[in-house]
């Protein structure tokens, strides 16, 4: 359970509060100790948007935990993965550890943190009987904080768009609303531009990419009642990614290398040093292109392009309940996909299944607002899972292709033994995650998905909040 946050309604000192409620629950306020702390997180605040960040000082190396409670949290440095850690904050805090004196073993414990923001109390959760009453007296007294982490220090600005899901304005039309998705996909996608043009790091690419396919994806669901007039936006979208291909297929070869390096027998583990520097320069000259790109005439004409023609995009068009039809279709796509599959998948097979279980989750999440919220938890969970088992096998997929193409061209500058053995290391790491994602996917035709296909088709579509 996460901290308890409290802090006064008036402008007292929260310090001699505690003074005064330590005569009805003895405690104990510790010594002060003033120091700047820094808070770190991605370029694009993952863990912030939970309230949490990675803090260190000077005499401190760095740990997770959710602000004002100092408590650490499960996490490591190195789960920052692709990203670089970003400072987002500094702030000079004066801390004391506060503790009840109940007579438990693991009586209530927590801190008084000050900043110039305010004072703030975090008590922990335990199993002292007398914690809940301690916690209920306090709630009576001071204000519980709920908004955790954002009120402590002064994030350092920032102009993301976060993304958020919306059901269409009452009366709005398709076309409309169809437009609203569509600009906001496109406003997420342009927002890592920077990112990607002074290398802050691999993620801004890859969630560039994402947000353009979601944005095909939506674009491909207005085709179906918007007719081919939305053709030229497909194909702007694909043209703005298109360019980035090779350079993404580097990145996860070349991010994944030490998980598939641990693969090899330890022996063979120093062979490949040629070839990595040789990938590395590679994607050096990848990453100079991208970038003349994404500065060229060409790359802002297409932006235009694609601007306009939102624009003339909105106009009247089907009543909203008609735009839940292509989600039915998709959806009904996602429930053939284990008969399709057969009993022994290709790789071809199952990587059309990830484009479509792609293409049922962002129609989902677009037109699942008229869904019934629990129908659309269950569906929305399933796939996201599958599609991440998905996304590694298609990793391996694209690991795989690449050395085999680097060993047949003899690009690798490897004796040919360690060639043979990382090649059928991999292959046979391939084989058995495809069988294990095969296996994942027959989930799809489980009893609880039947149901929920099943209801979805049932129902006529309606206004019903957004899940």
């Amino acid at each position: 359970m996460p901290d308890e946050v409290f802090r006064l309604r008036s402008n007292r000192s929260l310090a001699h509060f505690l003074e005064v409620f330590f005569l009805r629950y003895p405690g104990v306020l510790g010594p002060a100790q003033s120091t700047t702390w820094e808070f770190w997180d991605t370029y694009d605040g993952h863990w912030g948007r939970e309230g949490k960040a990675w803090v260190q000082n000077e005499t401190s190396a760095p740990f997770l935990v959710q602000p004002p409670s100092w408590r650490a949290l499960p996490g490591s440095w190195s789960d920052f993965g692709l990203q670089r850690p970003v400072l987002w904050a500094k702030a000079h805090l004066t801390i004391q550890e506060v503790r009840f004196s109940t007579g438990s073993m693991r009586s209530l414990q927590g801190w008084l943190t000050h900043s110039r923001h305010g004072t703030f109390l975090a008590l922990g959760e335990t199993d002292d009987p007398l914690a809940p009453v301690i916690l209920e007296s306090l709630s009576h007294e001071l204000e519980r904080i709920t908004d955790r982490g954002t009120s402590l220090v002064a994030p350092l600005r920032h102009s993301f768009v976060w993304p958020s899901w919306s059901k269409p304005i009452e009366g709005e039309s398709a076309s409309s609303y169809f437009v609203t998705c569509l600009r906001r996909e496109f406003t997420l996608a342009r927002q890592y531009e920077k990112g990607m043009l002074n290398s802050v790091d691999t993620e801004c690419l890859h969630r560039y990419r994402t947000r353009l396919r979601r944005a095909r994806s939506i674009v491909r669901l207005g085709q179906k009642l918007f007719g081919s007039s939305l053709k030229a936006l497909s194909q702007q979208l694909q043209a703005l990614m298109r360019p980035s291909n090779e350079l993404r297929d580097l990145d996860v070869l070349l991010t994944s290398w030490q998980s598939f390096i641990r693969l090899l027998p330890p022996e063979f583990a120093n062979d490949w040093t040629l070839w990595k520097a040789a990938l590395e320069k590679q994607r050096q000259t990848e990453s100079r292109a991208w970038k003349s790109w994404l500065k060229s005439e060409s790359y802002q004409k297409l932006i235009e392009e694609f601007t306009q023609g939102l624009d003339s995009l909105s106009v009247p068009g089907p009543a909203m309940e008609e735009a839940a039809l292509p989600l039915l279709a998709q959806l009904a796509k996602l429930r053939k996909i284990p008969r399709e599959l057969g009993s022994s998948p290709s790789v071809e097979q199952l990587h059309q299944a990830r484009i479509q279980l792609k293409k049922g989750r962002y129609s989902l999440e677009v037109l699942g607002y008229w869904c019934p919220p629990k129908v659309y938890a269950v569906l929305v969970k399933e796939i996201r899972a599958l599609q991440d088992r998905l996304g590694a096998f298609q990793d391996l997929s694209v690991i795989l292709r690449r050395v085999t193409s680097d060993l047949d061209a003899k690009k690798t500058a490897v004796a040919p033994l360690p060639r043979g053995v990382l090649w059928g290391t991999l292959w046979a790491e391939a084989r058995q995650m495809q069988w294990q994602v095969h296996r994942s996917l027959l989930r799809l035709a489980a009893p609880r998905l039947r149901k929920a296909f099943a209801l979805l088709q049932s129902l006529k579509p309606y206004p019903g909040e957004t899940p």
